[in-house]
């Protein structure tokens, strides 16, 4: 049974977990902390489907107290000018004859100055504690504005006098609607660096890896584009709720054997949705002869263009499947 990994977030909503989970028998989040696993919402955590683990042998106690001294600072800070935080050394907030003094030291005892090495990992892993945090704010923005549109829509109902169940049934909101908002939109070259770093220091890569993001499944397109082989617009059923429905249980068979095939080297056709109308579509790309760690590796290179000039052979090859709400 393949269990593809969450990219590259680290946090996953309801909505957007049973979307995923429709097309997968378990998913794997990938924590910057051990800590981290509080961002996650607690009622996907409860169904056993997804498994979230921190993937390094440390909890990331240093990581979370940075997060944790950023969040505070930013707390504190909250609708003030920050300007005088950006001061440098020892500067005063304002412009006198001593400033250009202070300056010219600042200039001839630049070069003396011997910094650390920065630790890329420890980075990261806040960068990707702040994002998150953020990320979760924003689903549970979507789902009180998912419940008002309800109670607004069955107002009106009621206004109308539509009682019958059918007519309330149209006036559903799509729990697809709540998705619409494209977190990977922020910040996607960051969030990919971060991801692919954390995850490179699992010794047991996965070959199958997840997005629901639209930005970031296209700046990968822009990674791989020569490298890839494409299946587009794979109906799906986007619904959690028919899970269990034993038709739909065979097809989840169907499509885990479709991707064991691709990484076989087997170009087969996906399995037909069994839903008259699907409620998800599946972009799948396979990477031949690109293996997870060559992938993971290539993800922190800035520039595209560069790696499609490289022919690395592997025997390896890596599954990215995109899941976007019809």
């Amino acid at each position: 049974m393949l269990e593809p990994v969450l990219f590259p977030f680290t946090c996953l909503d309801e909505k957007t977990a049973g979307m995923l989970l429709a097309c997968f028998d378990r998913i794997r989040v990938y924590l910057p902390t051990d800590s981290a696993a509080g961002d996650m919402d607690p009622d996907v955590l409860k169904t056993g489907l997804v498994t979230a683990v921190n993937p390094l042998a440390d909890s990331g106690l240093q990581a979370d107290r940075i997060f944790q001294e950023y969040r505070q600072w930013r707390q504190a800070n909250r609708g003030t000018d920050i300007s005088f935080f950006k001061m440098s050394g020892s500067t005063i907030p304002f412009f006198d004859e001593s400033t250009i003094s202070f300056l010219k030291q600042d200039i001839v005892h630049a070069s003396s100055r011997t910094e650390k090495e920065p630790d890329l990992l420890l980075a990261a892993r806040v960068f990707l504690r702040m994002t998150g945090n953020y990320d979760r704010a924003q689903a549970d923005i979507a789902e009180d504005l998912l419940l008002q549109s309800e109670k607004e829509l069955t107002m009106l109902a009621a206004l109308h006098g539509d009682d019958d169940d059918d007519d309330q049934e149209d006036l559903t909101v799509p729990a697809a609607q709540s998705l619409t908002a494209d977190t990977g939109e922020l910040m996607t070259r960051e969030r990919l660096t971060a991801w692919s770093m954390l995850t490179s220091e699992n010794d047991a890569l996965p070959s199958l890896f997840v997005t629901p993001s639209r930005a970031v499944f296209a700046a990968v397109m822009d990674h791989f584009e020569s490298h890839t082989a494409t299946w587009e617009n794979i109906p799906a059923p986007g619904d959690l709720p028919h899970r269990d429905d034993p038709v739909l249980s065979l097809w989840r068979q169907d499509l885990s054997a479709f991707f064991n095939g691709l990484l076989k080297g087997d170009a087969g056709a996906p399995p037909p949705c069994p839903l008259k109308k699907p409620g998800a579509f599946l972009t799948v790309i396979r990477l031949a002869e690109i293996s997870p760690r060559d992938f993971l590796k290539k993800l922190q290179t800035p520039s595209p263009e560069r790696l499609k000039h490289q022919e690395k052979q592997s025997v390896e090859s890596t599954i990215v499947a995109a899941v976007f709400p019809a």
